[in-house]
């Protein structure tokens, strides 16, 4: 049986054995700018509907090709078994019942994924930014004292 899903490259939705490309439980990173990050999941009928964070609605389920919208993506992780793909989703499926509210320091789209992959939030984008805006500052505060 063939699965809905887009292949990164193409501009088209295909029909693909589902063990070929994406499986539920899946992490993906979506390829433009920001990596936008969410978590597959196929219904009943095999259609590929997907978990994600995002600025405007915060945590939504909503078909893949809308997460996506034509861009292409890659996997960036896979659950340990079907025991670990089950508490994926009933985190994930917490979390869009609680409906935390978007932060883009806390509570982000690699957050979100973080918290239903381990159990805890966090993003190491969030982590790196800081750390850079941190040695900026540094570097900032010497080339100033070394003008005085």
């Amino acid at each position: 049986m063939g699965y809905r899903v887009y292949i990164s490259g193409r501009n088209e939705i295909v029909n693909i054995p589902a063990v070929e490309y994406l499986h539920d439980g899946d992490a993906i990173a979506i390829d433009d700018f920001w990596g936008h990050q969410a978590i597959v999941r196929y219904g009943p009928d095999g259609t590929c509907w997907a978990y994600h964070n995002d600025k405007t609605w915060g945590i939504s389920y909503e078909p893949f090709a809308d997460v996506h919208r034509g861009r292409g993506y890659h996997r960036i992780g896979q659950p340990d078994s079907q025991a670990h793909c089950d508490a994926i989703f009933e985190r994930a499926d917490a979390a869009l019942m609680l409906h935390p509210p978007y932060s883009a320091t806390s509570w982000n789209c690699e957050s979100f994924v973080h918290f239903c992959y381990y159990g805890a939030p966090h993003s190491e984008s969030v982590r790196t930014g800081v750390l850079w805006l941190g040695i900026g500052a540094l570097g900032a505060a010497v080339w100033s004292a070394n003008r005085e």
